[in-house]
């Protein structure tokens, strides 16, 4: 496999005696796949290495494991291989369900665009409504204030059907004041 996909072997021999060759293969690393082909980084380079590990019980236990995690590759799922965590898993996930993804990308946004707008939107409204409500409060007491100019309270005061405009400036100076 290390051959197929790099277009070398993985360990370089000057003289192929059986002792260099058991040297080599038993006690280095070759390079990994993805340093010499620099495409294979990633799932590949981690197949190929975990297929020539050094410790017999780190290897693929058999050569069906080994043609699963490739077919896992070549449909995009996370492969056993690579140690990766969540995030390596998420990022699967993602590149497999590309317009998904993306969809749910939209709403959420748009989700939160008209939270936003509401919010927004609300505090407008509550802004107006208590400008309304002084309004309103401001209205009542002119009101009040020109009820009470024409209201005849004390003996002795000119009757309201009597009142001049003059009587009338005079009450609003004394309530004003």
């Amino acid at each position: 496999l290390y051959e197929l996909l790099c277009g070398c072997a993985p360990y370089r021999f000057s003289t192929r005696s059986p002792l260099e060759v058991a040297t080599l293969v038993c006690e280095q690393d070759p390079v990994r796949p993805g340093v010499r082909v620099r495409e294979l980084d990633g799932d590949l380079d981690g197949i190929v290495m975990m297929a020539m590990r050094k410790e017999p019980g780190r290897r693929y236990a058999s050569v069906d494991m080994l043609r699963q995690d490739v077919e896992r590759h070549l449909a995009g799922l996370p492969v056993m291989a690579h140690r990766g965590g969540r995030r390596y898993r998420i990022g699967k996930f993602v590149r497999r369900h590309r317009v998904e993804v993306a969809a749910a990308r939209a709403v959420g946004a748009a989700l939160v665009i008209g939270l936003s707008v509401a919010v927004v939107q609300g505090r407008r409204a509550t802004r107006e409504r208590d400008r309304a409500e002084q309004a309103l409060a401001e209205s009542n007491g002119v009101t009040d204030f020109l009820l009470e100019l024409f209201r005849t309270g004390e003996t002795g005061e000119v009757p309201a059907t009597q009142l001049t405009a003059l009587d009338l400036l005079r009450r609003g100076a004394l309530q004003a004041d």
